[in-house]
């Protein structure tokens, strides 16, 4: 007897939101239009890392300006708090391997956003990482652009990018800032700089994605041919 498809995370998610739907369309509604904003800025913010440390020009304006992607981040969070979402799914993968009835499948929405998450799989705040991220990213854009920021902004972000004990730690925060440091004990103009970037446009960067895939299809086409070759010898 064939053995049923477990079901995911996504499947009952699927199932709980369309309940809610029937059940309380408001709620449904605030809930989605909520998980639709924060969704898209963390998009936005993982967009903006990418541009800014492939050193993509400011000038092009093919993403958003890094200090106001900060600070409206930054203001959520002090409104919304985060969650750590990766715990969460982790739970309900656990629960499911253990084989147990799942306290994940069986809890009721109680008006936290945990449990809105629990229950319907909606981000009513950010992910934990995100203000993080999008701080770091701050700092090297204005590190390396120190014309384009406001100065006392910058200050307060590189006082938390030292205190925040849980943020991930990237080479290139790390290196402007000992520069920095290095140039003011040196009592030389802060003139942050690394060498001359290379900037690779949004465009550039799709045509090497696709030009990889094409190698990698060749690559696959070749290796059919010496096994069909083996197997004819």
């Amino acid at each position: 007897m064939a053995r049923a498809k477990e079901k995911t995370i996504q499947d009952f998610w699927l199932a709980t939101n369309q309940q809610l739907e029937l059940e309380d369309p408001a709620r449904y509604e605030e809930f989605n239009l909520r998980n639709d904003w924060v969704l898209d800025t963390e998009d936005e913010a993982m967009y903006v890392q990418g541009c800014v440390y492939n050193h993509c020009p400011v000038s092009d304006a093919t993403y958003a300006d890094p200090e106001i992607v900060y600070l409206e981040i930054k203001k959520d969070v002090s409104e919304h708090g985060t969650l750590a979402y990766h715990q969460i799914e982790a739970m309900y993968r656990k629960q499911n391997y253990d084989g147990r009835k799942s306290a994940f499948r069986s809890s009721k929405y109680d008006g936290t956003k945990e449990s809105a998450y629990r229950c319907y799989g909606v981000r009513l705040c950010l992910d934990y990482e995100t203000e993080g991220k999008a701080r770091n990213t701050y700092i090297v854009w204005g590190l390396r652009n120190p014309m384009d920021v406001n100065q006392e902004t910058l200050k307060q972000g590189i006082a938390e990018f030292y205190l925040d004990q849980k943020s991930i730690r990237y080479d290139d925060v790390d290196t402007l800032l000992r520069q920095r440091d290095a140039q003011r004990e040196n009592r030389q103009p802060v003139q942050v700089e690394t060498s001359p970037p290379k900037i690779i446009p949004i465009d550039a960067i799709q045509t090497i994605i696709a030009q990889k895939k094409r190698s990698a299809e060749q690559y696959d086409r070749w290796i059919e041919e010496v096994r069909r070759e083996i197997r004819e010898n």
